[in-house]
């Protein structure tokens, strides 16, 4: 579904270019599109991590219950911006999210890195990914508390950014 929102929007860029597309109201319901389809994501990856938090950890299961939402976790939505070569900064334009306390103050020296919303996106793909693929191995070791916390925290600043913007209806 998605492929058929971004495939218009690759051709326009190359006719037309980035800015001029920006105007075009073609380009801003494609883009809210994409933005709403990554936000649902986001928020359901959140809330199987959320899952994972509620689980106890001393389950002897832990490992397989791990692996079993590392394979529920989805990542489509963004896999189909990522693989369209498109700039993910002509969706995600806006300024970082606004940055509340963190139990880590890792987070916020981690999150200082990052200038943008793309950016903020690009980072809770990526730590989210990291994750998966650490409780997808057989490694008992490999669930990292402070990792699942950190990509939460990312994933509860953005949405709560998003959500202030009144772009859901």
């Amino acid at each position: 579904m998605i492929d058929l929102i971004i495939g218009p929007v690759a051709e326009w860029l190359v006719k037309q270019g980035a800015e001029h597309i920006k105007e075009s109201a073609q380009f801003r319901h494609s883009r809210l599109a994409i933005r709403e389809a990554i936000y649902r994501e986001v928020r359901f990856n959140r809330a199987l991590l959320d899952e994972v938090e509620i689980a106890n950890t001393q389950n002897p299961n832990q490992a397989s219950f791990l692996r079993s939402i590392a394979d529920e976790m989805n990542f489509s939505a963004f896999s189909h911006l990522e693989n369209s070569y498109i700039p993910i900064r002509l969706f995600f334009d806006g300024p970082r999210p606004t940055i509340e306390e963190a139990s880590d103050s890792q987070f916020h020296k981690w999150s200082n890195r990052l200038k943008n919303e793309a950016e903020w996106i690009e980072r809770i793909y990526l730590r989210a990914r990291i994750l998966r693929a650490r409780w997808r191995s057989r490694n008992e070791a490999a669930h990292n508390p402070s990792s699942l916390y950190y990509v939460q925290w990312l994933m509860t600043q953005w949405i709560k950014q998003y959500q202030s913007k009144d772009e859901i209806t």
